[in-house]
């Protein structure tokens, strides 16, 4: 089965259940999936034997070519950092982003999860702060984000939570300040604010008029 696939199906299955996963089932669904990934991929080479080709100077429609012959990859590739740490590990297919994909930052801890179809940001997203609270989970449909997507601080609050459909926001959203007041309550339809439904306050607590 397709490891994006795959952890799809996993987390499905505790969410029929009713059961939530945590973070440490959530990175063990994921641990599985790219295990499958690896062992599918004979091929692994470094990033550095590539180059971008695209459309035009912007570059549109970019894949990842072999330098020597110009052929789009599809395999197993990585990055590393000066240092010797690995940056990225994932997988190309026709030179483009496919399936699970981890990043790391120069120290080694993990920066993010992602998971990718045919280049575009498909399926779910977890990214990490540099000392390793969480800092957002969600999912993307077609390279835009798609239903519920929650960001945290650097301390751990949370900071941000709300719904998207085809990129655009929907329905409540909710913001905390880093101390975890509250800070606003908007509400969203097709990615419009809705007049009259906005409510803010200052890290206080006070209610104040506009977003700051």
């Amino acid at each position: 089965m397709n490891p994006a696939r795959l952890l799809i199906v996993l987390v499905s299955l505790f969410l029929i259940s009713g059961r939530y996963l945590s973070g440490q089932q959530l990175e063990n669904a994921i641990a599985v999936c790219n295990n499958i990934t690896i062992k599918n991929n004979e091929t692994e080479i470094n990033i550095k034997e590539l180059e971008i080709r695209g459309e035009g100077p912007d570059l549109k429609n970019p894949v990842l070519v072999k330098k020597k012959s110009g052929i789009p990859f599809s395999g197993r590739v990585f990055e590393l950092y000066r240092n010797g740490q690995r940056r990225a590990l994932g997988s190309l297919k026709n030179g483009k982003h496919q399936d699970s994909w981890l990043f790391w930052y120069d120290d080694g801890n993990k920066k993010c999860e992602a998971t990718f179809n045919n280049g575009n940001r498909n399926g779910l997203w977890v990214y990490w702060h540099k000392n390793t609270q969480k800092k957002y989970i969600g999912n993307f449909k077609d390279g835009k984000m798609d239903g519920l997507w929650v960001y945290w601080h650097e301390n751990g609050q949370k900071r941000f939570q709300g719904n998207f459909k085809d990129g655009k926001e929907r329905g409540g959203h909710v913001r905390w300040h880093e101390n975890g007041q509250k800070k606003a309550i908007e509400n969203f339809k097709d990615g419009k604010l809705v007049g009259g439904s906005a409510k803010y306050w200052n890290s206080k607590g006070e209610p104040i008029d506009s977003r700051k």
